[in-house]
């Protein structure tokens, strides 16, 4: 034994030499020898194994999917996905449950899908550059017929856009996803398979004929008729003001409720709600504190003629632009850095609770405030930038604003631009702040960025089109709950408590005015509502005028068209004119003001009333569906043949109170026009097809619709599993016994 060790005693050590070496160098790789690389197991599906690698492909192919086909993968969309902790295992099971019923083609199925995709996505970039230009009236612009050629012509220049930029946006889909363009383009193939399987699904629902006429009735039926909405806002300035006892119970009849759950819209259940500060470094206010160096700047120029031009003074502008942008981005940074500098110098003393740091009882007295961090950014900064190359450089103070004088909801953070334009890039996803500072420790405490209530939220700055940075400090946050007192919403509180005593005041008078619309017509209800203004005048006898109610059985508070409109021939009724003289002027404030007559709610005529798919949205404020109902039940009593002058007003007028619009509605039908059998021919198939839709919308928002995640689960046996870190994932690799997994289990497969 010992010859054989001194014969071969170099062998011997070069061989544990070079053992050793592996073992120094790769001690990781010794530890996890035998472990797969796809990661632990995550769930078993139908007894076999699927990994983290798996769920995550799923995860990025579901991001690739949002940035190119939306409408499929949003929540609620055609795929039914919630955006949830759910939405990667359901987009799993689906496209395992289209492979295996032999939906989903090849990779180039995926890759001629998008043109189509393309063709559903222009309306929404067409309408989007509508809104831009046309604003707060984009949607009432672009359904309107007069709309409908630039409508037609703005689509179809958005298609020819996406079109022409199809490998653009292919490649940015497949970036959004970090997936390559084959991974991109059969993930396109796995959703297509998907929407096979969907429609496969929905068609195989047969409809009765006599369920079809049913339903083309339905859709087909309608009436010619006027209608009047009063809204609660016709006497809201006459009601009375409410005292404090008044309002204390208003306010506790509806402070448990939800303004969506209400009987009248209101409701003082607030939802969640924050209070927060945030500051803002103003990239071009920097770039103009900037002084440039005019020797660098030709410099510049010299270097990139080809790009400015060759003439120095035209391009000096454009220069001095760019040089001033970048030399803005490197101070900018700078202020960044300082900002985590000195915020973490307060925060880094504090102990640590996992992801979050335990406050002490003085923190709002320690706390770096965003006035301090911005002052303390200005010095660090100014500092910094005097000592390089800009001696004379005077940082400008970041813009702090406070948001706590009030609670404020996430629609109400959305109402500042700062917040609502400004957004953090987490998971691929652009969030704004005022989505963002929902998600602290105290409202979410599963969340993982570590946010939370006193701490300013630096880690990742918030960043805007214009180059612009903003922290911010979440100040106090409260779960949804109930307004704790009626000085929280005393306001709203006030001015629900007057629409609700108009309202009620309109639905007690309901019966009058209906009497009153058969009788005269909705024009002589409007006329009740006609207000004269009287010109401002020292004379009391102006200020207080006496008329006589133009119907004393129909309760009103004001002024009818008939006494207070003025005569179409401003002389009628007048004396002559006298031939003016020297004193003209000193007669004027003998004549008459004239009164402003404001006149009362329009008189919808003649539109045609019924389904709304058909005949779209017509109603105005008095468009509920009971409503419609109501007309078109009176209509169906009617004979179709009759003139419209012989039907009996007293059987065609509507009146019907509208709770959740505050208001009332008033409807006189002039004609009805039930659906004709050459009409049922053209609308069977679109009833049968309204009645399987109907149906499958009814049946997806529930469990039992069988492409919810919990039936696909149920189905397929998943079972989520808790393998992360478990010392005993390396053995059950070892296992053999579990089934092969199929193709469309694999990240690439489908």
């Amino acid at each position: 034994m010992l010859k054989f060790l001194r014969k071969y005693n170099k062998f011997i050590l070069v061989v544990f030499g070079s053992l050793l070496m592996v073992a120094f160098l790769m001690p990781q790789a010794i530890q996890r020898f035998g472990i797969n690389p796809k990661g632990p197991v995550v769930a078993r599906m139908q007894g076999r194994k699927i990994r983290q690698a798996d769920l995550d492909f799923a995860s990025r192919e579901l991001a690739a999917l949002r940035s190119i086909a939306p409408q499929y993968v949003a929540p609620g969309g055609v795929f039914g996905l919630r955006d949830d902790a759910t939405d990667d295992a359901h987009w799993f099971l689906l496209t395992n449950a289209a492979q295996d019923a032999g939906f989903i083609g090849e990779v180039g199925d995926g890759e001629e899908w998008i043109p189509l995709l393309l063709q559903l996505l222009a309306p929404q970039v067409a309408f989007e550059q509508f809104r831009q230009q046309y604003r707060d009236s984009a949607a009432q612009f672009w359904s309107h017929p007069a709309f409908a050629q630039e409508r037609q012509a703005r689509v179809q220049g958005a298609l020819n856009q996406l079109l022409a930029d199809l490998d653009i946006l292919a490649s940015s889909a497949a970036r959004a996803g970090q997936l390559t363009l084959p991974e991109l383009h059969t993930a396109l193939a796995k959703a297509r398979g998907v929407v096979r399987m969907l429609n496969t699904y929905s068609s195989i629902a047969r409809v009765s004929p006599t369920r079809a006429q049913i339903t083309s009735k339905q859709l087909g039926d309608q009436v010619i008729a006027n209608v009047l909405f009063l809204p609660a806002s016709l006497l809201e300035d006459d009601a009375p003001a409410a005292t404090d006892v008044q309002l204390e119970e208003h306010f506790q009849r509806f402070r448990e409720t939800r303004p969506a759950d209400g009987e009248f819209g209101m409701g003082y259940f607030l939802p969640r709600r924050v209070k927060i500060e945030y500051l803002k470094i103003d990239h071009d206010a920097i770039g103009t504190a900037v002084t440039l160096d005019p020797i660098a700047v030709r410099q510049r120029w010299q270097r990139n003629q080809d790009r400015f031009g060759e003439d120095f003074q035209i391009a000096k502008v454009g220069v001095e632009r760019q040089v001033r942008h970048e030399i803005a981005d490197e101070i900018t940074a700078k202020a960044e850095r300082a900002v985590k500098a000195v915020t973490f110098r307060t925060i880094n003393e504090l102990e640590k609770d996992g992801k979050f740091r335990i406050l002490p009882a003085d923190w709002e007295q320690r706390r770096p405030t965003m006035e301090h961090i911005a002052q303390a950014v200005v010095e660090q900064v100014q500092r910094e930038v005097r000592a390089e190359d800009q001696p004379d450089f005077v940082m400008p103070l970041p813009e702090v604003n406070v948001l706590a004088a009030k609670w404020y909801t996430a629609a109400d953070l959305q109402g500042e631009l700062a917040l609502a334009t400004a957004t953090v890039a987490i998971a691929n996803r652009p969030i704004p702040i005022a989505l963002l500072a929902f998600v602290v420790h105290e409202l979410d405490p599963d969340q993982e960025l570590g946010l939370q209530v006193g701490l300013p939220a630096v880690s990742l700055p918030a960043r805007d089109a214009a180059g612009n940075r903003y922290y911010f400090t979440v100040l106090a946050a409260r779960d949804e709950s109930p307004a704790d007192s009626l000085d929280d919403v005393r306001e709203q509180a006030a001015d629900d408590y007057a629409a609700l005593h108009a309202y009620e005041q309109l639905a007690a008078n309901l019966d009058a005015y209906k009497q009153l619309a058969v009788a005269e017509g909705l024009q002589a209800v409007s006329d009740l509502f006609e207000k004269t203004i009287e010109p401002e005048t020292p004379d009391p006898a102006l200020e207080n005028p006496t008329t006589e109610s133009p119907s004393p059985e129909v309760p009103v508070s004001n002024v009818s068209a008939a006494e207070n409109s003025q005569p179409e021939d401003p002389t009628e009724g007048q004396p002559a004119e006298t031939t003016p003289d020297e004193n003209a002027d000193e007669q004027t404030p003998d004549e008459d003001p004239i009164a402003t007559v404001v006149p009362g709610p329009r008189v919808l005529e003649e539109i045609t009333i019924g389904d709304p798919l058909l005949v779209g949205s017509t109603l105005g404020q008095a468009d509920d569906p009971a409503f419609r109902d109501a007309l078109l039940d009176v209509a169906s009593s009617m004979d179709p043949t009759i003139e419209p002058e012989e039907i009996d007003p007293a059987d065609a007028v509507v009146a019907m109170p509208l709770p959740g619009r505050l208001g009332v509605a008033l409807g006189r039908v002039l004609l009805p026009r039930p659906l004709t059998i050459e009409f049922y021919r053209a609308l069977e198939s679109d009833a049968a097809r309204k009645y399987i839709t109907d149906e499958f919308r009814e049946l997806a928002g529930t469990d039992t619709y069988p492409y919810a995640y919990e039936r696909l689960a149920l189905r397929y046996k998943w079972v989520p599993t808790r393998t992360i870190g478990r010392s005993d994932d390396a053995p059950e690799d070892e296992d053999d016994d579990d089934a092969p997994a199929s193709d469309s289990t694999a990240p690439n497969g489908g």
